[in-house]
Parts: C-alpha cells; structure tokens; sequence
C-alpha cells in the first residue's frame, strides 16, 4: 500500500496526549483493527506531543505518518486539562478538511466504555462508526482491548490458528510493531545485567505517587508509606524462590525519586532502581512547560519506555492500582501460564485484627495475583 502497488487503504493512529502506557495501549489495539481490514498502520503525532519514533525503532513496517495536521484536527487535545482542549466529542462525523469527498473517516475512542464490546464482538470491517470503505481512517484510542479480540467471533479464530493467545496478543503486536532505539537502550543499560539474570527471581515494582510530583515537586514522599508494596514483593519472594535461584531482584519503577533512593536504602542491594535521575512527565507542555521543548520530550519519553521495558522483564510485578504505566511492563512481560499481577491501593488499607492478630494490609500469594481477563479491564486495559 505505501509503495502504491495496492489501492490506498490507512488506518491513521493519532497518538493521544498524556501517559506513555495509554498511547501504547491503544496503539496495540489498533494494530488489530489495520491487521484485519487490510490497511496499512500509520502514527501521527503533533506539537510537542511525543511519537513513537522518539524511543523506538520500527522492525517491519514503516509506520511513520506523514499527514498535515488539518486531516485530523478534530482528534486532537482529546483530554480534560490539557492545553486546546475544546470538550467531549461526537465519536464520529464530517472530517472538517477532507481532500476528496468521503475519503475519511474517523472515530474518537479517548475514554470509550463501548469499546470493549465492540472490539470483542463485531467484524472490524463493520466497526463502530467507521466506513470500511473509506481510503482513510483516522482513530485515536488511550484504551487497550487486544485482549478482548481473542474471543471475538469473526477474527479470534484467526488468531488461534496462529498459535496465539489472548495473554500474548499485546505482547505480540508490540514486538511486531517496536524495538528500543539507542537512546532507550541507552537508558536501560545499567539495568540490564541484573533483569537478564535468568538464575535470579525478578520482582517488578511500581510505585505511583500522582502528577503532583511534576508540578509541586518530589518534597514529602517516603517509601515508609508505600510498605505495603514491599511487604507484597517479599511475600511473593517468600512463595516463589527456588532452590535454583542464586538471588532475588525487585525492580523498583517510581515518578519519585525520593522513593527509589530510600527504597534502596531500607531493602538494600536486592532494590536495583534508578537513583539519580528525576522523573518527567512526557506531556511537558502541562506538566514542566518552563522547560517544554523537543529534546525534553524526547529524553522523558526515552526514560518512560525505558521503565516500561525493564518492568517487562520481571516475573512478578506488584503494582500501583491506579494508572496503566506499569501494566503496560506486567502485559510486555510474556509471562503468560499463571497471573502474575498485584495490584495495590494507592494508600495503605487501614490494619484490622482477626483473634487478636494483626493481618496484613495486603496479600500477595499466589492466588491473589489478579486475573488475565480481569486486569485486561483495569485502567488502560490490554
């Protein structure tokens, strides 16, 4: 199709402000959607808002899109808070600059609670609003439902017969469609030979304490707070070591740098974290505009995808509940024959006895892990 030897058919990815994890979440899903009704897989981005091409290489396909941004002006500042935005919109409707009559359509999925039912349920060729006859289909998603296309009717078989499964789905589009670049891998390197250490028990942590550490500061934030997330891992070590382990490492992922730094201070050199660099939102424009500009874009979401990649290579991950950044690295992981989840509350649960006996705040056994179809709902989804 983009060598022009195939009738033009696109599905346009318009990479939605706000969190790394809900730009991937909706991408991979809607890699799905071009798979199926054979059109060729386009991002496109805008302003200082960050592309995929910032922190990956593409392996396959070529897909970055060159449209001018009045095709797809409406699908833009499609969250509450961020700069231009302009309100709730139609899911659908006329595209305000269209080249040629009836060549686009669209189909804004920010926050769609439909989503999961369509995805699951129809053919793709009869999506939602979008005419499948459209040259052009521009879509903007922050929601992931790779797993819900499993058992869709019309297109989960497919899937079977390649072998796949609904675990993976996310995971497979991924790898399909992103390799790190040098500036990512650059990133990741100093954590690299600890998670490549097939002889360690690798436990991933999240820890999300709010975008008020981007505009307030990383003032007032102590891991003491967040015990609950390590007494989770240390249950889950006590569970899972095997004699064939030679050392336990929790990967500690948190926008507070204070958190990582005591972390590694109260649970010593098990915690391998970075201590030295803060976090940045990659929506600079609302959350560091003093120092808003294409590089810093481009170094934030660098680190962000970086944190994804090295949660991905754990075997456990123990989560902050509320937000997809690390689901994104638990789905990556490939860890797909048993749950491997936990997520956890923001705040630590209020302690209650049973017989005079305090039971824990949390519990992080192997039959707590959250379920695969269950987690596929939470937050971003997969």
């Amino acid at each position: 199709i983009l060598r022009g030897a195939r009738p033009r058919r696109f599905a346009v990815v318009v990479i939605p402000e706000r969190g790394t994890a809900d730009q991937l979440s909706g991408a991979l899903t809607l890699f799905y959607y071009a798979l199926f009704t054979d059109r060729a897989l386009q991002f496109v981005s805008y302003g200082l808002n960050p592309h995929f091409g910032m922190a990956f290489d593409s392996p396959f396909i070529d897909w970055m899109g060159k449209f001018p941004e009045q095709r797809f002006q409406h699908l833009k500042f499609s969250y509450d808070g961020v700069a231009g935005y302009t309100g709730r919109r139609q899911p659908s409707g006329a595209t305000p600059s269209d080249p040629e009559p009836h060549s686009d359509t669209w189909w804004y999925l920010i926050n769609d609670d439909d989503a999961p039912d369509l995805f699951g349920r129809h053919s793709f060729r009869n999506l939602g609003p979008l005419n499948d006859s459209s040259p052009y289909a521009f879509l903007t998603s922050n929601r992931g439902r790779s797993f819900m296309i499993f058992g869709n009717p019309t297109h989960g078989p497919s899937l079977r017969r390649l072998g796949l499964r609904a675990e993976l789905l996310a995971r497979c589009a991924f790898q399909f469609l992103f390799t790190p670049n040098a500036g990512t891998l650059a990133k990741m390197k100093p954590f690299l030979p600890a998670l490549s250490d097939r002889s360690a028990l690798r436990i991933g942590i999240q820890v999300r304490v709010g975008d008020s550490v981007f505009t307030a500061g990383d003032h007032g934030f102590h891991a003491s707070a967040f015990a609950h997330f390590f007494h989770c891992a240390a249950e889950i070590e006590r569970s899972r070591l095997r004699p064939w382990h030679t050392r336990v490492v929790w990967y500690l992922a948190s926008d507070s740098l204070s958190i990582r730094r005591e972390a590694r201070r109260l649970y010593g050199e098990k915690v391998v974290t970075d201590t030295t660099s803060p976090a940045v939102h990659v929506d600079c424009a609302s959350h560091n505009a003093s120092t808003c500009n294409p590089g810093s874009v481009r170094e934030a979401y660098q680190g962000a995808v970086a944190d994804i990649l090295l949660l991905s290579m754990a075997e456990y991950h123990v989560l902050t509940d509320t937000g997809g950044f690390g689901q994104m690295g638990a789905w990556l992981s490939g860890e797909a024959d048993h749950p491997h989840t936990y997520l956890l509350p923001h705040d630590l649960p209020p302690t209650t006895s049973s017989g005079g006996r305090p039971v824990p705040p949390v519990r992080c056994g192997p039959e707590d892990a959250v379920p695969f179809e269950k987690l596929s709902l939470v937050w971003s989804g997969k």
